[in-house]
């Protein structure tokens, strides 16, 4: 059984998109926003936990409430794991899986990480960095206010 780590799971997150979803946050980040920025610092500091990957998504497929698939901070497209779980959660369903990233669109290009998501149906990603003293404001795709306004969400378009 494939095991993935983890900061935390919020099996019924009604807060970072429109429908219920369940929100996983990864364990990694490079701290491109700079440590002093960082919205996640106290994630940053617990501690990893160790999970199936099948556990995940039949944790999640056996969730009435959840409509949606969450992947949040620290920073999901630093943990190559990401596409796995992607993979599997897409042998499952096509729910909308959303990917909260402090990258921008171009750096997700120039990585190659779009390319990668564009093989799935419904993927929801959030790009920008928290900007302090930026402006919030509501986000039509997620449904829900971003911290700052250089942040807005994308439906990256399947190819096939």
């Amino acid at each position: 059984m494939s095991k993935i780590a983890v900061k935390g799971i919020i099996d019924e997150d009604f807060v970072n998109y429109k429908l219920p979803c369940m929100t996983i946050m990864f364990p990694k980040c490079s701290f491109k926003c700079g440590k002093d920025l960082c919205q996640n610092s106290e994630l940053a500091k617990m501690e990893n936990i160790s999970v199936s990957i099948e556990g995940l998504v039949s944790r999640y497929l056996n969730n009435p409430i959840t409509k949606a698939i969450c992947f949040q901070g620290l920073e999901p497209f630093d943990s190559p794991e990401v596409f796995n779980l992607i993979q599997r959660f897409r042998d499952e369903t096509e729910d909308p899986i959303v990917i909260y990233t402090g990258y921008t669109r171009e750096e997700a290009w120039e990585n190659g990480w779009i390319d990668r998501l564009e093989q799935y149906h419904n993927i929801v990603v959030k790009y920008g960095r928290y900007v302090p003293g930026g402006k919030p404001h509501f986000d039509e795709v997620l449904g829900v206010n971003l911290a700052s306004n250089n942040q807005y969400a994308v439906e990256e378009r399947c190819r096939q």
